[in-house]
């Protein structure tokens, strides 16, 4: 492959101009960036929350903030950022549970208690006596589900007939022609993280610890005869 490749675009000083300019764009091959995210690749994504966290600043105020106030302003200045994060590309479930023991290590830093709480206190719902601070952890499990619908039912074509495809060598290769998604699934494909998605994988996991299956309900490939018998 060459190292380079001169690619068409607008005239950044003149947007509206029908003239069109080219520009070298580097060719790599050990990752692909997207919309500034590195696609498939939750480690990078992973140490860019994490730097997110870290740096997070609290207000710097006479006196220390209440929880109920250090609640709603992690949820609207920091969570509401990484959550985009996290919809472009999920983390693995392992670390996203590290990050909330960061958010709770920082909360923790800021109060000057004597003790380390446990943190599933800090994320734990009001309902079971815990302060309902924003999980990474929930946040990314519902994000790698919601990713997985949306690549299966995506309104762009191509997309959601690729989506289908690996869906398809996924049960065929890896699960001995059983589908993935819904529920039975007992092993783990946490090492088939090259040949899958990760996104996918950490959908399945959750899926899986939670009781949970996406059944396919468009029934209607199997009249058109490209259906091979062995599948009935």
């Amino acid at each position: 492959l060459p190292s380079e490749v001169t690619m068409p675009s607008v005239d950044p000083s003149d947007p509206d101009s029908d003239n069109l300019t080219h520009h070298p764009i580097t060719v790599t091959t050990d990752f692909f960036d997207f919309l500034r995210v590195q696609v498939n690749d939750p480690t990078a994504q992973y140490d860019k929350i994490r730097r997110l966290i870290l740096d997070f600043a609290f207000p710097n105020l006479p006196t220390r903030l209440p929880l109920t106030a250090l609640r709603r302003i992690l949820s609207q200045c920091l969570v509401s950022r990484i959550r985009p994060y996290l919809s472009h590309q999920p983390l693995s479930r392992a670390a996203a549970e590290e990050l909330d023991r960061l958010l709770a290590q920082r909360v923790h830093e800021y109060l000057g208690f004597p003790f380390r709480f446990n943190s599933h206190v800090l994320f734990a719902p009001f309902s079971h006596l815990g302060f309902d601070f924003r999980s990474v952890a929930r946040l990314n499990d519902a994000e790698a589900i919601q990713g997985l619908l949306r690549d299966l039912n995506h309104h762009v074509s191509a997309f959601r007939t690729m989506a289908r495809i690996t869906l398809a060598d996924w049960t065929c290769m890896l699960n001995s022609c059983q589908s993935p998604l819904e529920g039975s699934v007992g092993r783990s494909f946490s090492r088939s993280k090259r040949t899958l998605p990760s996104a996918w994988v950490t959908a399945v996991e959750v899926l899986r610890d939670l009781g949970l299956g996406i059944r396919h309900t468009d029934q209607s490939y199997l009249f058109t005869g490209d259906v091979s018998l062995r599948h009935l």
